[in-house]
């Protein structure tokens, strides 16, 4: 039988897709529960249940003080950052990688990313000015 999607797993997946994008940012509250709600236009039963999800998954803390967006990198920041202070040649090994994975990363996503109407436009006047002979 096909269940369709609980309401609070769309609303966790919707806000662990903005931290993840770091539109949310580590140490980052957010807003009360009321107006987090009236702003994702859902009830505040579902937004319970989708910052009860988030916050087993360790990506929000929430206090008295609110809810924030939890440091969970830091787990693996602060080794990473002491092996760079302590190594220089890691440093130099890091970059290096980043260097070749980070080129090849921005090749796929050129090929994989959607064509959009004005991006084809871009494109179509780009091949047009560059088949024109130049004017003298």
């Amino acid at each position: 039988m096909i269940r369709p999607e609980k309401l609070g797993d769309a609303i966790a997946e919707h806000l662990e897709k903005l931290i993840l994008e770091g539109v949310l940012r580590p140490g980052e509250k957010l807003a009360s529960e009321r107006d987090l709600a009236l702003k994702l236009d859902v009830s505040r039963p579902s937004l319970r249940e989708a910052l009860e999800k988030l916050q087993r998954k360790g990506l929000i803390e929430t206090s008295k003080g609110g809810t924030v967006v939890a440091q969970f990198l830091a787990p693996l920041s602060r080794p990473l950052a002491e092996l760079f202070a302590d190594k220089p040649r890691v440093t130099s090994d890091y970059f290096e990688y980043r260097r070749i994975i980070e080129g090849q990363a921005a090749a796929l996503a050129a090929t994989r990313a959607p064509r959009t109407p004005a991006a084809s436009a871009r494109s179509s006047a780009v091949s047009r000015t560059s088949s024109e002979p130049a004017c003298r």
